[in-house]
């Protein structure tokens, strides 16, 4: 889920750890699975102009505004490939992207759905591969977690009618992640902890 009226938190949490990853590598092959409109990519692309990057995204639409963002910012190359397809439906090659990239994608999945996604994603992932994600979260405990529920809620079934979104309820994600080889390195709160951007790295 993207396009929710919270100002910039959406995209504080898709950049937020943009710089700590430079300081960590310079990214070679990158997967970025559904990017949406290009805010993210552009500010990607600016400070990594050198990686290669495979965007998967299923909606034309959005695909189409992100070309027009590079486009316009004069950073539209052979590097950036575009599919226009959901995640399952991609020829991806396993072991092949050191950076793997999510950012309010797999919210929008089903819990079946979403662990073949994260299976999928951590299949494509090299040895020392880092995974950039950034989420809606339920806080544990007190007023933020009510919150959190209470716009969870609003959400889901706002996309749901709007956008035919199968999923209800914000699956357990993190808890997917803990299957594959990543391990969490940093982790930065948004919006009173409704989001967050974690920064993983393969072990």
């Amino acid at each position: 889920m993207k396009a929710v009226p919270m100002g910039t938190a959406l995209q504080r949490a898709r950049t937020g750890q943009l710089m700590r990853l430079a300081g960590l590598m310079e990214p070679q092959r990158v997967l970025i699975a559904g990017e949406g409109d290009g805010s993210f990519l552009l500010q990607f692309v600016q400070l990594f102009p050198e990686a290669s990057i495979t965007v998967v995204e299923p909606s034309q639409a959005m695909v189409l505004r992100a070309q027009t963002r590079l486009r316009q910012a004069g950073l539209f190359s052979e590097r950036i490939v575009f599919k226009v397809e959901p995640l399952m439906d991609a020829a991806l090659v396993e072991a092949s992207y050191d950076l793997i990239v999510t950012l309010f994608f797999l919210d929008n999945f089903e819990d079946s759905l979403m662990r073949a996604s994260v299976s999928k994603l951590n299949a494509c992932a090299s040895e020392q591969a880092y995974w950039l994600l950034s989420d809606f979260c339920l806080p544990s405990a007190g007023w933020r977690r009510l919150r959190a529920k209470l716009w969870l809620k609003v959400l889901y079934q706002f996309f749901a009618f709007s956008a035919g979104l199968s999923a209800r309820a914000l699956p357990d994600f993190e808890q997917a992640l803990q299957t594959t080889k990543f391990c969490e390195i940093h982790r930065d709160g948004h919006c009173g902890d409704l989001l967050f951007s974690a920064l993983y790295r393969a072990e």
